[in-house]
């Protein structure tokens, strides 16, 4: 049996009309959602430590943001 672990980022939504607090351009951020996930056999079982990012495209800044925002706009 092979058990192993998946962590990284991963893209979730884009969000067109929403001004960066970095460099005050609108447009282009991205929520991210970063997680840790034990596998076996390649499968992911569960999810655990999982946090939400908000990045800028072009200035390529990132802020931690609550997970149940992102979960709402992720939503919509």
């Amino acid at each position: 049996m092979f058990v192993g672990y998946r962590k990284g980022m991963k893209e979730k939504v884009t969000i067109t009309d929403m001004e960066c607090p970095s460099c005050q351009s609108i447009g282009g951020m991205t929520i991210y959602e970063n997680s840790f996930r034990p596998t076996v056999m390649f499968v992911p079982v569960a999810k655990f430590n999982v946090k939400y990012y908000l990045f800028c495209k072009f200035c390529e800044r990132g802020v931690e943001i609550d997970k149940v925002k992102a979960r709402a706009v992720i939503r919509s």
